[in-house]
């Protein structure tokens, strides 16, 4: 008696390595991002590292390290230093002067005058929570996101390119630029919203290169989460948001994307209801505030419940 035609059922692990193929990833590919997560949280953290073996032989520790949570204040000066000034006269450095404080206003609940977006700040007010107003608390999450961005950029290079290498050298040069590294170490709000658009992009292009229509749709709906939070934390980012409409526009147009009618309508919501929802939201509290604390010149008059929140924002920026 022949026997009848054998059926194959896909196992856990065949799973398993679908996605890998999916996110392109291998098994050096992980001993990459461990590695260089590693040595960018370590430059990031422990910086500056001073090299004591070259410059004092012998006479103290072969390495020592400030780290982020130095303060950069003249001794001689006690307290938070002198008002509205940078170090070494207070342990503000650069902008930290504004945000840092602002994040602290913001856990204190204190009204003051920002045209931004409140989202960073609110991150930055995580580590002061945690770990204090000082030097450590106000720099600890920007060096968080500063540190997620390497192998995030690693995963988005082996997207882009299936050749590893390319993967490799983004991630070395984003974790040894001097711009991101400066950005990551200082309580400012730039690093928090540009980590978000590289996630965004990568949810993007995951998206693109998905193979199953679940991925596919889950894929556009963090890519529109994503594009939000990036939008309530700096109006910088609706550059990203305005790039990835225009190349699924593009690839839609040239039939290089097709989508079947319920990933379309997903992917319609996702890209206009979710991050466009933080365009009147996020600012919304900031505005709110701005009006009791702005100068009289820049005040916005009373807005009511159904007023244009979305131009708010345009009105402070213009002022």
């Amino acid at each position: 008696m022949q026997a009848g035609p054998t059926i194959t059922v896909p196992t856990a692990s065949a799973r398993r390595v679908s996605r890998a193929a999916w996110w392109r990833l291998e098994r050096t590919d992980l001993y990459w991002l461990i590695a260089l997560t590693l040595v960018a949280g370590v430059l990031r953290f422990a910086s500056p590292i001073f090299l004591d073996i070259f410059a004092h032989p012998g006479s103290a520790a072969p390495i020592s390290a400030w780290g982020i949570g130095h303060n950069y204040q003249d001794p001689s000066i006690s307290g938070l230093g002198k008002p509205n000034d940078i170090a070494p006269n207070s342990p503000f450095v650069f902008d930290e002067l504004y945000f840092a404080n602002d994040a602290h206003k913001d856990l204190l609940g204190q009204d003051y005058f920002d045209p931004e977006p409140p989202l960073a700040k609110l991150i930055i007010a995580i580590g002061i929570k945690l770990f204090g107003f000082n030097s450590f608390g106000w720099r600890f999450m920007p060096a968080l996101f500063g540190t997620a961005l390497i192998p995030l950029m690693y995963l988005l290079a082996r997207q882009l390119l299936s050749v590893r290498f390319f993967a490799i050298a983004a991630g070395v040069v984003t974790a040894f630029d001097g711009m991101t590294f400066v950005e990551s170490r200082t309580a400012v709000i730039d690093i928090i919203p540009i980590t978000l658009v590289v996630l965004a992009y990568l949810l993007f292009h995951l998206h693109l290169n998905a193979d199953t229509a679940r991925r596919r749709r889950w894929m556009i709906v963090l890519t529109g989460i994503t594009l939000g939070l990036a939008l309530g934390a700096k109006w910088t980012t609706l550059a990203a948001y305005g790039v990835i409409i225009v190349i699924l526009l593009f690839r839609l147009i040239f039939r290089w994307t097709r989508y079947d009618s319920a990933t379309a309508g997903i992917a319609l919501l996702s890209l206009s209801l979710l991050p466009l929802r933080a365009l009147p939201l996020q600012p919304r509290r900031g505005l709110d505030r701005d009006r009791r604390v702005a100068p009289p010149d820049l005040a916005l008059p009373h807005q009511s419940e159904g007023g244009p929140h979305l131009l708010q924002p345009l009105v402070v920026l213009a002022a």
